[in-house]
């Protein structure tokens, strides 16, 4: 794929994004986002998590760490003037952006959630969407590749 194009302010770009944990041995946990610029596929990518005590037993751990780096990929673009939008499948993920909710209450999350927080601190256009799952699935098939799991 080749590189993104820069987006100008009348760009919109919509972010998907999805992570999975195995709840059974070997406990393979991974990320991914996919974004598009004004409806077109500009870029995705996708991660192995570690297996680290920190981040096991939580999917929603692993939707974080996907968002986290979907909005750092963005911050190293500098691509902060324009529309943005989430999309995600977790309405726990969703509202923790959308409503006053406090913070998650597990470290692991609430640190994650922080980070995202200071990502998105420059995006003064960026809204969040709770999906369905099915309109999430190449993020999900994505984040399954990267822990073996062919679909």
């Amino acid at each position: 794929m080749p590189p993104p194009k820069k987006p100008n302010r009348a760009d919109n770009i919509t972010i998907y994004f999805d992570g999975i944990y195995h709840e059974f041995p070997p406990h393979d946990s991974a990320w991914s986002f996919i974004a598009h610029l004004n409806g077109q596929q500009t870029f995705k990518d996708s991660g192995p998590i570690p297996n680290l005590p920190e981040f096991s037993g939580n999917d929603l751990i692993s939707r974080f760490i996907a968002l986290r780096e979907a909005l750092k990929w963005m911050v190293d673009r500098n691509w902060t003037d324009h529309y943005c939008a989430f999309r995600n499948d977790s309405r726990m993920v969703i509202e923790s952006f959308t409503t006053n909710r406090p913070a998650p209450e597990n470290e692991t999350i609430r640190q994650l959630w922080q980070e995202c927080r200071y990502l998105l601190a420059p995006y003064t256009n960026a809204n969040f969407l709770w999906i369905p799952k099915a309109e999430n699935r190449e993020c999900r098939v994505l984040s399954l590749f990267e822990t073996g799991v062919r679909v």
